[in-house]
This record gives C-alpha cells, sequence and structure tokens, in this order.
C-alpha cells in the first residue's frame, strides 16, 4: 500500500469491515490519522495527507447476544433514517470505547461518520436495472448477442431479486445470477448457431411449487427459434459455433472435453489476408490504424510506440484510447526497428492484459513479430490494424 501510495499519492483508499481489523494494524491507522503519514520497518516514510481514507463497517447494525453469542440485527429495514442514524453512531462509538478501548481512534475519526439507510424500493429498483445494462453490454461486447427481456419477465425477475431488503445491492447480483445468468449461460451452450447479431429473448419467469425458479429463454437466429425451459442452477460457458467445414451435428456429437469453451472472438474485425507491401508507407513509416474510432500512429524505422490510456506513459496512444475502459493504462509496446521489422509487447506487469494479435493471446514481457494486415486487440473495441511493414518477415 505505501509503495502505490508513493507512486501516486492522489488516492482514495478503501478499508473494508474495519471493526475485523488487528489491533497492531489499528495503531497503524491511528498514526495515519493523527499525523497523515506511515514509516515502514526500513525507515521509509510515505505521506497520506493528498490521500482519502474511507473506513467502511456494520457496527451499529448488529451486534453479538453475551448470552447465546448469535448475531442479532440492532435496526431494520423501515426504520426513520433519523433514528437509525443516531442508533448506529450510539453503538460504534461505545465499540470504540468500550469493547476494544481504543476511544482515541474515535477521536480521529471524529464526525466524520456518514450512515447509510437500507435500500429503499426505488433504489432497490435502480440497481437492479443497472446490472441488467450490465449484462447485456457484456453480451453486446464480448459475444456480438443483443439480450431482450420482456416486460412481464422483467417484472417478476425485479420481484425475486428485490423480495429481500437485508442483503442490499450485492443480494440483488446474487439473485440475477442464479435466475437469469445461469439459465442463459445453459440455453447459449446447448445453441450451436450462435452468430452476431443473434437475438436472446427472456420471456418468463415463475416460481415452481418446489420453490425452484424457472427461467424461459428464447434464442433467435435468423428465421429459426429456439427455447428451452431452463431450471437455475450453475452457470455453463457458451460453446462458439462450429469450425468451417465441421457440421453442427459433429460439434454435438463431439466428446465433451473436445468442445471449445472459448467464447467467438468478436467479428467486428475480419481477418485480412497478409500481403507483402514491398515499399511500405511514404518515409518507411509503420502505420497503426485504430479501426473503432478512426484515427492512427505512425511509427518511424528506429521507433516505438506505448499502447495504453495513460497520459504520461503512452501519450500518443491515450487520446485514441480515453475511452475505452477495457484498455489498461500500460497496456503494450509496439517497436519498429531499423531495419523495418515490427514487434509488439505486452506490458510485464504480473497478470495478463489480454492484449491479442489475430486473436492470439500474448505472453506478458515475450515479444511477437507482426506482418502487414495483423490486428493488434487490446478490448472488445479497442484493435489497431497494422500496415507499412516493408517485407513479409521470415518465418519463425
Amino acid at each position: 500500500m505505501t509503495s502505490a501510495v508513493r507512486e501516486n499519492p492522489f488516492r482514495v483508499i478503501l478499508f473494508d469491515e474495519i471493526e475485523k481489523a488487528d489491533k497492531g494494524i489499528l495503531d497503524k491507522f491511528l498514526q495515519v490519522l493523527e499525523d497523515g503519514r506511515l514509516t515502514d520497518g526500513q525507515g521509509v516514510t510515505t505521506y497520506f495527507s493528498e490521500c482519502v481514507l474511507i473506513f467502511t463497517s456494520n457496527l451499529g447494525v448488529q451486534r453479538t447476544d453475551p448470552e447465546t453469542g448469535e448475531r442479532e440485527w440492532i435496526v431494520a429495514p423501515g426504520t426513520p433514517y433519523k433514528e437509525l442514524e443516531a442508533t448506529v453512531r450510539d453503538n460504534v462509538k461505545k465499540h470504540f470505547e468500550q469493547v476494544i478501548g481504543r476511544p482515541e481512534l474515535m477521536n480521529r475519526i471524529g464526525g466524520n461518520v456518514v450512515v447509510f439507510d437500507f435500500i429503499s424500493d426505488d433504489v432497490a429498483e435502480q440497481i437492479f436495472d443497472l446490472q441488467v445494462r450490465n449484462i447485456q453490454r457484456q453480451l453486446a461486447h464480448g459475444h456480438r448477442l443483443v439480450l431482450r427481456i420482456e416486460d412481464k419477465a422483467r417484472r417478476e425477475l425485479l420481484e425475486y431479486c428485490t423480495r429481500d431488503k437485508w442483503n442490499g445491492g450485492r443480494g440483488i447480483g446474487m439473485v440475477l445470477e442464479t435466475h437469469l445468468i445461469n439459465p442463459l449461460a445453459r440455453e447459449l451452450f446447448a445453441t450451436s448457431d450462435l452468430g452476431p447479431g443473434t437475438t436472446v429473448v427472456v420471456t418468463e419467469v415463475r416460481e415452481a411449487d418446489s420453490g425452484r425458479v424457472d427461467t424461459k429463454v428464447v434464442v433467435r437466429t435468423g428465421m429459426t427459434t429456439t427455447g428451452r425451459q431452463s431450471a437455475a442452477s450453475r452457470a455453463l460457458i457458451p460453446r462458439p459455433p462450429p469450425s468451417p467445414g465441421r457440421s453442427a451435428s459433429d460439434a454435438r456429437a463431439a466428446p465433451r472435453s473436445s468442445r471449445p469453451v472459448r467464447p467467438p472472438a468478436p467479428a467486428a474485425w475480419p481477418r485480412r489476408a497478409r500481403v507483402p507491401v514491398p515499399g511500405g508507407l511514404a518515409g518507411g513509416v509503420l502505420r497503426l490504424v485504430f479501426r473503432a474510432g478512426g484515427g492512427h500512429l505512425d511509427v518511424p524505422r528506429g521507433g516505438e510506440v506505448r499502447l495504453g490510456r495513460s497520459g504520461t506513459w503512452a501519450p500518443e496512444a491515450s487520446t485514441l484510447l480515453a475511452d475505452e475502459e477495457t484498455v489498461s493504462a500500460r497496456h503494450a509496446t509496439v517497436v519498429h526497428t531499423a531495419e523495418g521489422a515490427a514487434w509488439v509487447t505486452e506490458v510485464a506487469r504480473g497478470a495478463t492484459n489480454g492484449t491479442r494479435v489475430n486473436d492470439r493471446v500474448l505472453v506478458p514481457g515475450r515479444p511477437v513479430r507482426l506482418r502487414d494486415g495483423d490486428r493488434i486487440e487490446l478490448g472488445p473495441r479497442a484493435c489497431f490494424e497494422v500496415r507499412g511493414v516493408a517485407r513479409e518477415p521470415a518465418a519463425e
């Protein structure tokens, strides 16, 4: 944490469920809140004066019964906010002063305690709509599918998701995963002729006598319609359409272990034939053409360009990628050698950023040679096409 703050002191730092912190950790918090700085074991001092610290807690909402040891609620949905706020503040103060015996920590926090009310019906519906739109956006960007929920099914799904207010917004997401995402994934997995533009319609959500919730999903591809009654259970990954030269029946007959489980690659950028350009572009530059919003980046021989959203690390590309949320701040580097060859390397920052060259995922820190017509994909919409490689590189 201290190294991250030293790298960028203008940060928002969130500590979740502060009541579970060890006493040694509370001592560190006291130093930060008192002096605005923290010194580690090596004597390096980190300043937090430009940071915003946020502590979250369930203190004042629940308590442990001293006789039974069970957790019980102190407040409940429907409690007037003023009463709820006073109850929570009083219990938070008692926890720091009487339970853990750290009144000085509460004094540093002072009156900067914000008490959140239980979510209302209107807020719950807004959370529901946001999460449904997020599912629709993921299907559109990742699989080029259109998800539509009919009005009757939406009302039924909303009723199930907002029935229990005790679980808050996270509970709405959990019910959506069980009653929408899982049945949807099973239906997509069972449909062999999925393609860009396919419409997936949720027509019905109903509760059986056994208490199980069934979701009816209909997949419409062109003029054909298939439907399946699904019961909520575990999620499955949609499988891509059969490869060219292989029929759908062959794909269904194949053993499960041999079936591809990777979702189909976006079809927005068709594969181009690799045609050598003998003379390259004027001036011998390498050109990266941005396929989403137009524009391009030119790399002279002996130069390089960084691809990412950071205005300091990748000043040229950041103007093109500013709105691409799936692209990292430091994503990849393209090098144009003096001999006219081109290489791309994903930035080695632990986990992969997901850079692809013609659907091939790159290994961080390992260069991959580029050829004319190659596609460098940084995200669902962020794609660069390589132009101007002077000659076809030799086979590796």
